[in-house]
């Protein structure tokens, strides 16, 4: 259950919510413990 509800104790995760990902002012915690992984659908 509380992978489902827990979002607001997780750093990261309001660190995404507030300043994003892959633009400049990303949060120090995101930019150390998150990486961004980019798909393209397959035709």
């Amino acid at each position: 259950m509380a992978a489902h509800v827990n979002y607001d104790n997780d750093e990261r995760v309001i660190g995404l919510l507030t300043k994003g990902i892959g633009e400049g002012d990303v949060d120090p915690l995101v930019q150390d413990r998150c990486q961004w992984l980019e798909t393209i659908p397959e035709d």
